[in-house]
């Protein structure tokens, strides 16, 4: 946003003002999506209206760091979907993006949009009723990689495989000596 807030500013002036967004969903096919009332092209690409996309989680505005999940849901009467969730879309890639319509009209240059979410799947559920199929999909949160901890065991000679150029355990090893301990009971 930051290299285009003079042209969302621009759009946000105006007074008949609308929003709608695009879904890319890179899976084992690719699905261009929009909640707009008609196809939308974009970046080369044609987001289809008629989708089994039934909901998107409400945009959030926060002050912290946000860590919550972000959640969507497609129709369970879709052959097509179902396969692919059948499939597998766990850590597949997921990017949404919020566009203008001023008067209706949508206001597709690259620099009037934003980019709202660009993750991964985490975790796909199925909600079955009298009425409707629906399945829920679970995104990573934005900035659930901030909780995350990483620890790496290794040696000097397995550090390689990360690095050749890392010498962090050079000092390490030099003063070590080789070293035999008794296991167990004695």
């Amino acid at each position: 946003m930051k290299d285009n807030a003079s042209a969302i500013l621009s759009i946000l002036s105006n007074d008949n003002l609308g929003f709608f967004v695009l879904v890319d969903l890179n899976w084992n096919s690719t699905h261009y999506f929009t909640d707009f009332g008609q196809n939308v092209t974009w970046g080369g690409n044609t987001y289809l209206s008629d989708n089994p996309l039934t909901s998107i989680d409400n945009l959030r505005y926060t002050n912290v760091v946000d860590r919550e999940l972000f959640k969507f849901s497609v129709s369970g009467l879709d052959p097509a979907m179902n396969a692919e969730l059948e499939a597998g879309v766990t850590h597949m890639p997921v990017k949404i993006r919020l566009l203008f319509t001023v008067d209706g009209v949508p206001q597709t240059a690259s620099n009037q949009t934003m980019l709202i979410y660009d993750g991964l799947v985490s975790k796909v559920d199925h909600k079955i009723t009298q009425e409707d199929k629906i399945n829920l999909i679970e995104c990573t949160a934005p900035l659930s990689d901030l909780d995350a901890t990483g620890t790496l065991f290794t040696t000097k000679d397995g550090i390689k495989s990360f690095s050749n150029d890392d010498t962090s355990f050079d000092l390490i090893a030099e003063g070590s000596e080789e070293t035999s301990l008794k296991w167990g009971k004695a």
